[in-house]
């Protein structure tokens, strides 16, 4: 064979295995859903900077929707990576250790507990979830072949994706042909879980009676499969002189009966663990406020208390010596503001109260236009007045108003009869401007962000959130003060959407 029909053949092929690559991409499920992120976690723990986080977490969704590295970073001063997805088995968390000890050297890896208990396979899709985003590599390969020896799956089908998701083309959108990654990603491997649905009465009083050595006989324990996979992550810690642990999230589906199972296990095997469902008064976790899912996971209210715990935990029994570049810590400290911007403006939504609201845009990340459609009403009190006056706002009765508030400071307010229009107001690169009306019922009362109008013709005290952190708007209530007990209405919400149900 000649050299050139070689070039040609070796051109042939490169060019197939790039045509290959790039289908592949299209037609992979991203399971990117808001709230979880799962092909970005994985594809963003790879651009770290190299050796810099003092901590690893692994684990299953408990440890994603529970713990943020950035709470802890910014209390404590420890870096750390949730390296985990959804319904991930502890023989698949061994394999996510492994991969992450090429690029990091820690000082702890915790092993969040919650799938301790559980010998089952999971099905394909979470299987998908947890193995097609982790680079090539031999620690890719083991875990396809352990889990097509479990499952009887097909390995062709996962070391050449394209076989299984060729038949998508269907059902291919644009966010499939978005194949850069998100460089805007900052959360460190938590999920934002921005939805709150309470836990049942019954269930919270049943969690609230636990007690430690409830059980003095145990009759669980804790399967040769996940035994074996904690034993394995427990010795590569060894090998590389890192402390191991075991941790547990607060969770209604967990029991005294499971933790002290899991502290047999751990005591017999030198290993420390700490169950937060102990220390709940401590934590100081709501059921009715801190869970997206009845009592199961944490939502971003519970993600910041359980952190905030975590981080005290480990900084009083270890000791660590963080090392990152200016840029990288720098990087970390604005990531810590956004993450503190989140909880902020996910709680604004939740207050009912007028008085309540107002008191609390006195923060400097907030923006609020203030219009008043008709009459402010006689519900509007003296101290929901006294409440606008802290600000140097005076609500009027009978007049168009219009106001801003920029970092709790009046930037601009306006009055008159008829209809009045606020002159634009400008922050960065963002332009404000706000219409109010004195006739009930109009059209014409608005707040404009930019080019995106809201539309503000209830009756009452209108007011649209600008987060200056998060760069967005993220509420837009309305308080019916012309009427007696209305409930707040909060019209847009645009953080608060479906997390995908895990």
């Amino acid at each position: 064979m000649t050299r050139k029909n070689i070039l040609k053949m070796v051109s042939a092929s490169l060019i197939f295995v790039v045509i290959f690559g790039i289908l592949t991409a299209v037609f992979e499920p991203k399971w990117n859903y808001y709230g979880n992120q799962t092909q970005t976690r994985v594809q963003a723990f790879y651009r770290q900077e190299k050796n810099t986080h003092d901590v690893i977490y692994l684990g299953s969704s408990f440890s994603y929707c529970g713990i943020s590295p950035l709470k802890i970073w910014e209390e404590q001063g420890i870096s750390g990576y949730v390296f985990s997805n959804p319904a991930q088995k502890a023989w698949i968390s061994a394999y996510y250790l492994e991969e992450a000890l090429k690029y990091q050297t820690p000082k702890v890896v915790i092993y969040e507990a919650g799938a301790i208990l559980d010998e089952e396979e999971t099905d394909e899709g979470h299987n998908r979830k947890n193995i097609d985003y982790l680079r090539w590599s031999p620690t890719k390969l083991k875990a396809i072949l352990t889990v097509c020896k479990n499952t009887g799956e097909s390995k062709k089908e996962y070391l050449f994706p394209l076989l299984r998701f060729h038949s998508r083309w269907s059902d291919l959108d644009q966010t499939d042909f978005h194949l850069a990654w998100d460089s805007s990603y900052y959360l460190m491997g938590t999920a934002l879980k921005l939805t709150t649905r309470p836990a049942s009465d019954k269930a919270i009083g049943t969690y609230e009676r636990w007690e430690a050595g409830e059980n003095t006989e145990l009759n669980g324990e804790i399967g040769p499969k996940c035994r074996s996979a904690v034993l394995k992550m427990k010795s590569m810690c060894e090998e590389k002189g890192i402390d191991f642990q075991l941790v547990r999230m607060p969770s209604m589906q967990w029991s005294p009966e499971a933790g002290e199972t899991v502290k047999k296990f751990a005591d017999e095997n030198s290993i420390a663990f700490l169950d937060m469902n102990l220390h709940r008064d401590e934590i100081g976790i709501n059921w009715k406020t801190d869970t997206h899912d009845k009592g199961m996971h944490l939502n971003i209210l519970g993600c910041e208390k359980a952190s905030s715990f975590l981080g005290k935990y480990l900084k009083d029994h270890y000791s660590f010596d963080t090392k990152m570049s200016d840029s990288n810590r720098e990087f970390w400290d604005e990531s810590a503001v956004k993450f503190d911007a989140l909880i902020e403006s996910y709680t604004m939504p939740t207050i009912g109260d007028l008085e309540q609201y107002v008191k609390s845009l006195g923060s400097g990340n907030f923006i609020a236009a203030v219009t008043v459609c008709g009459n402010p009403g006689q519900y509007f009190s003296s101290r929901h007045k006294s409440a606008f006056r802290e600000f140097g706002l005076e609500v009027p009765e009978g007049a168009a108003y219009v106001a801003l508030l920029d970092g709790g400071k009046a930037v601009l307010q306006k009055e008159g009869a008829g209809t009045v229009k606020s002159s634009p107001y400008t922050w960065g690169e963002d332009t404000f401007t706000v219409t109010g009306t004195d006739a009930a019922g109009s059209k014409e009362a608005a707040v404009t962000v930019n080019e995106v109008t809201y539309e503000a013709n209830k009756p009452g005290i209108n007011i649209v959130l600008y987060d200056k952190t998060l760069g967005q708007v993220v509420d837009a209530v309305n308080f019916n003060t012309a009427s007696e007990d209305v409930p707040a209405e909060h019209v847009t919400q645009p953080l608060i959407e479906d997390d995908g149900g895990e």
